[in-house]
């Protein structure tokens, strides 16, 4: 399996990260709500309106 990850440049992951995957759901982050989703058979989805207030990085995970 596959996910997306959200971590902070220099700091700790906020989505999916350090061995654990997140259930769907909002999460404020860098001063804006992330929408984080997942559903079966179909892609996931992370979306925010930002402006962020930090450099983010997104990643991708094998799990």
């Amino acid at each position: 399996m596959f996910y997306a990850a959200l971590k902070s440049e220099d700091g700790p992951f906020y989505i999916n990260g350090d061995w654990t995957i997140d259930w769907p759901r909002k999460f404020t982050i860098a001063g804006t709500v992330f929408h984080y989703e997942r559903q079966n058979d179909a892609p996931e989805i992370m979306r925010a309106v930002g402006p962020t207030s930090e450099n983010l990085v997104v990643m991708v995970i094998s799990q």
